[in-house]
């Protein structure tokens, strides 16, 4: 509700101009959901370093998560899920400075992200219960089937990126969707990116590149 408001908001100012919906990692699961949700809303969706293919290992997690909230309930931190998912990323990364080098080789933003109060929080376990609840969501055929299959999509991975499987995840729904028909599909994974493409050594060419899309998803015919 509170994305579809700022779109709202925004689109208010410039009614004559087209939406793109743009989602980094979680950002970029509410971005696919919002736009199966809500698809005359938005006219091209950009989905970067998101991972939906998390098959039986995010059923796993959900079980973990579950047994969580019976024993502790669903508004404290997860105990376990941190140690799966960040506590493992930060090790896969050969000869890490921090826990927090996956994000980026740049180790001038990754101690800005550290030092950002805002940062780093503890998900409650209702938190990680919603994240998977929208991973397993969106790309189901009953809802995807709820888009124009000609809708612009980018999908944008980083090849040393250990929260998308080094970019796999991306692949897996670059391919997913063109299997249920979409054809405007756009995947780039920069091989030598980790998680956070915006935040990377050399992230202007990927920003060029999503620019040169963005004018080419909204081009009038």
């Amino acid at each position: 509700a509170d994305m579809v408001a700022m779109r709202d908001y925004a689109a208010g100012f410039h009614p004559n101009l087209p939406v793109i919906l743009f989602g980094h990692s979680r950002g970029g699961l509410i971005a696919l959901n919002a736009a199966v949700t809500l698809p005359e809303k938005f006219d091209a969706v950009a989905v970067w370093n998101s991972n939906f293919a998390v098959g039986l290992t995010g059923r796993a997690a959900q079980a973990i998560l579950l047994a969580e909230k019976a024993l502790k309930g669903s508004d404290v931190p997860s105990g376990m899920l941190p140690k799966l998912t960040f506590d493992t990323w930060g090790k896969s990364i050969p000869g890490h400075r921090t826990e927090f080098d996956w994000l980026s080789r740049d180790p001038a933003e990754v101690d800005k992200y550290i030092a950002d109060p805002l940062c780093g929080f503890d998900a409650s376990v209702s938190l990680w219960l919603d994240i998977f609840e929208l991973t397993f969501r969106a790309p189901q055929k009953r809802h995807l089937d709820r888009l124009k299959r000609n809708l612009p999509i980018h999908l944008v991975g980083g090849g040393k990126d250990p929260a998308t499987d080094f970019g796999k995840a991306m692949i897996w729904l670059s391919n997913h969707l063109k299997r249920h028909g979409f054809s405007r599909i756009t995947t780039e994974i920069y091989q030598d990116k980790r998680h956070e493409t915006l935040n990377e050594i050399g992230a202007e060419a990927a920003i060029s590149a999503f620019a040169d899309w963005c004018d080419e998803a909204t081009a009038r015919p």
